[in-house]
């Protein structure tokens, strides 16, 4: 659907966005942003194609950095401005892997059970 041309370039955004926050479709569709990821910016505006990186920041795994940034430096002059987004992304993600190495999940797991 996000390259078919028939939704507006909100919905098309929107779209993979929302995927990439469900951790059911998550793998599966950063995999398809990867290898679609030329014609999916054709889709949205210029102006947002900057902030694109950030579709990661919902990772938790610092072994994905690599991949992030192997990926836009490979694609990144489709998206001029990137680099900002990049970069934020990246702390995002290492700040996640850290909150998890020290025990986020059982802060999480106390918070949870109180009502």
């Amino acid at each position: 659907m996000a390259l078919a041309g028939t939704l507006g370039p909100r919905e098309t955004y929107d779209l993979v966005s929302g995927q990439m926050a469900h951790l059911a479709t998550r793998e599966m569709t950063w995999d398809w942003l990867r290898a679609n990821y030329a014609e999916f910016v054709e889709q949205i505006p210029a102006q947002w194609r900057r902030r694109t990186p950030g579709f990661a920041g919902v990772f938790c795994e610092a072994e994905k950095i690599n991949e992030l940034e192997a990926f836009f430096a490979d694609v990144g002059e489709l998206a001029s401005g990137h680099e900002r987004a990049l970069a934020q992304t990246v702390e995002r993600i290492e700040l996640c892997d850290a909150l998890t190495a020290q025990g986020f999940s059982d802060i999480e797991a106390a918070l949870s059970t109180r009502r």
